[in-house]
């Protein structure tokens, strides 16, 4: 049995791979394919509300902000994300995709502030 190269895919896709494709396929699927939390209340972030996004890696938590990002039209706000074990080449790529900053943490920073589940 042969597989075309084409179709073979190594390690996982992540929001940073998929903005790209979906850029240079000019398609918004990706972006598309969210749906907000039904307590959510997107008015509340753009008027400078604070959230807190947890969750183990490989659950879209970067995919998610990116799409708040995209959602939020004034754009006078700005959005951190905090990576771990990011390579430069990647971290530069996600900040000119989303016009993010982006900053490895190293697991120097820690949260501490009040947050409500949605």
């Amino acid at each position: 049995m042969n597989i075309p190269i084409i179709k073979i895919r190594f390690g996982d896709p992540d929001a940073l791979h998929e903005l790209a494709k979906q850029d240079k396929d000019e398609s918004r699927v990706f972006m598309n394919s969210f749906v907000a939390p039904p307590r959510a209340n997107l008015d509340q972030l753009s008027s400078g509300s604070k959230f807190l996004i947890v969750g183990p890696k490989g659950t879209g938590k970067t995919a998610a902000l990116l799409y708040l990002r995209g959602m939020i039209e004034d754009h006078k706000s700005s959005l951190i994300l905090f990576k771990s074990n990011i390579r430069n080449e990647d971290r530069l790529k996600l900040e000119n995709l989303t016009k993010t900053f982006v900053v490895e943490d190293q697991g120097k920073f820690s949260v501490d502030t009040d947050y409500k589940t949605v």
